[in-house]
């Protein structure tokens, strides 16, 4: 029995090392993008497939466009945990949350991640500011700075998201439109004396959503042009406050990446809960990814 329990934790501990390896060769950034780099998706944007960069009305909404600042009225916050690729031993862990303050002049945004434990890590920080120009138009910016470690190896860089809101308005007796526009990643360091440095370059995503009734359709596409990400999803009520919420997105670069997401919210006063699952169909080995969240907001 021994032996064999050697054995066995002689082969985890060989899966953490290829793990870490893998942080560690992953100098292409828009291979990070495809596999481990942290995200803003909460609970609740992963459950629609990411596609949330025209979404208003959700603290969520404002770390992916922070144009959606704008239109939260009152003070909120979201927190997100996230155990990614369940699949690999010891887990790969992840907390972002955030929040927004409205002021007389528009929403105040602060937001942070954290990804990874042991030999490989990564943090974001950002603050940032959106207004209300038109009626029609809302306009923020979030300032980032972002950072990863392995070992003795580490590096920071400063970035700038741009973001945009037009309500397009009812385009029928019972749909509302909007679309979303947002520039990622601005000014960040993608080589450094010649050298990749780990940070992806800027991305820019289109989103569009439809509001029928009490639905929500979305769909977005993401781009820094080597890669294409492409994001549909859907929220439709079951019962009351309880929502059912799906989506899928599809990565494109060297290979393909399809990942399907499931998930569910609950408002209670001024409580949300959200659950998301999240399992990609080309890299199913590695297993679910579930995220948790929990909002609070003031009335």
């Amino acid at each position: 029995m021994v032996v064999v329990e050697e054995l066995v934790l002689w082969h985890i501990k060989m899966k953490r090392l290829i793990v870490a390896l893998i942080f560690a060769l992953c100098l292409k950034p828009v291979v990070c993008v495809a596999a481990f780099e942290v995200n803003q998706w909460g609970a609740y944007s992963a459950a629609m497939g990411g596609a949330f960069s025209a979404h208003i009305g959700a603290t969520e909404g404002s770390l992916l466009n922070p144009a959606v600042a704008a239109s939260i009225r009152v003070k909120s916050f979201s927190s997100t945990y996230v155990q990614l690729f369940s699949g690999v031993p010891g887990g790969l862990k992840q907390s972002s949350g955030g929040g927004v303050v409205p002021t007389l002049h528009g929403g105040a945004i602060v937001n942070y991640a954290r990804f990874g434990d042991g030999a490989y890590s990564e943090q974001t920080l950002g603050i940032g500011f959106a207004r209300q120009f038109h009626e029609r138009v809302s306009i923020g910016f979030r300032l980032g700075n972002e950072g990863w470690e392995f070992r003795n190896l580490g590096r920071r860089d400063w970035s700038l998201d741009v973001g945009g809101l037009y309500e397009v308005g009812w385009i029928t007796d019972h749909t509302f439109a909007r679309i979303g526009l947002v520039a990622k990643g601005l000014g960040s360091t993608t080589k450094d004396s010649g050298k990749l440095t780990g940070h992806r370059p800027s991305r820019y995503v289109v989103a569009l959503e439809l509001r029928p009734d009490q639905q929500v359709f979305a769909t977005e596409i993401e781009t820094d042009r080597e890669y294409w990400e492409v994001r549909l999803g859907c929220e439709t009520p079951l019962i009351d406050d309880l929502m059912l919420r799906f989506g899928g997105n599809m990565f494109f670069d060297d290979s393909v990446n399809r990942t399907a997401n499931i998930g569910l919210g609950y408002t209670w006063n001024s409580i949300s809960i959200d659950y998301a699952y999240s399992n990609s169909y080309d890299v199913s080995s590695f297993g679910a990814t579930h995220r948790i969240g929990i909002g609070l907001f003031g009335s």
